[in-house]
């Protein structure tokens, strides 16, 4: 029974908490619609990182082998025989 109102207190706590948040990330505000410009560096870094994250998840057997390797592990065998 304590477990359950501690629970039902925290939960109505992190409402009351996180309320705002949500308010303020769904709504506009005439000061925050300003345009910035991205320069372009901040653009090549992060077409670089979506293309590492695409490559680690599309080669990633090759890692998981290295690291196993590292460990002294036999390698990982994913092959459908």
């Amino acid at each position: 029974l304590a477990t359950l109102i501690v629970l039902i207190i925290s939960t109505i706590l992190n409402t009351i908490y996180f309320t705002k948040t949500v308010v303020r990330l769904f709504t506009t505000d005439s000061d925050t619609n300003k345009k910035f410009k991205v320069s372009l560096q901040y653009r090549i870094v992060g077409i670089l990182f979506i293309v590492i994250n695409f490559g680690l998840g599309i080669f990633s057997k090759n890692y998981i082998d290295v690291i196993f390797k590292g460990l002294n592990l036999p390698p990982l065998n994913t092959s459908l025989h």
